[in-house]
């Protein structure tokens, strides 16, 4: 299968961002958190409501997604079985899990599976902008 591993040569493209969550509410809280930052074109942001449609955007998007950002817990696909799925699938892109657990009982609960890194509900929208921005993205 497709393999994706961050941005393309293209430097100046926006960086696309998944965002997977079955909460209704994080759609519109991510967009006016990151307004500004979304109208300037620093990078774009795709949503998915759960895991399944996470992967169908991933098989479609191919090497056009740079990063996920999901939640753990969700119905019928948690993000720890996202993860597991996308690189079952060859995909290797970026995937930062998100939940109200510490850091400690995520890496228990993840079981063998290595995110790009953890973030601790409630969520720090600094700490996600520098992860969205971050030099290893672009």
């Amino acid at each position: 299968m497709a393999n994706v591993e961050g941005r393309s040569d293209n430097s100046k493209k926006t960086l696309r961002i998944l965002l997977v969550d079955d909460e209704p509410t994080i759609e519109r809280l991510f967009q006016q958190r990151f307004k500004k930052d979304l109208e300037a074109g620093l990078f774009s942001l795709i949503f998915a409501k759960s895991g399944f449609q996470a992967m169908d955007l991933v098989r479609k998007e191919g090497t056009k997604l740079d990063l996920i950002l999901t939640d753990v817990n969700m119905p019928e696909m948690s993000g720890i079985e996202l993860i597991k799925n996308l690189r079952k699938e060859g995909f290797t892109l970026p995937v930062y899990l998100f939940s109200a657990y510490d850091e400690e009982t995520l890496i228990q609960k993840s079981r063998g599976v290595i995110p790009s890194g953890y973030l601790q509900k409630p969520l720090d929208f600094e700490k996600i902008r520098e992860i969205f921005i971050s030099p290893l993205h672009t």
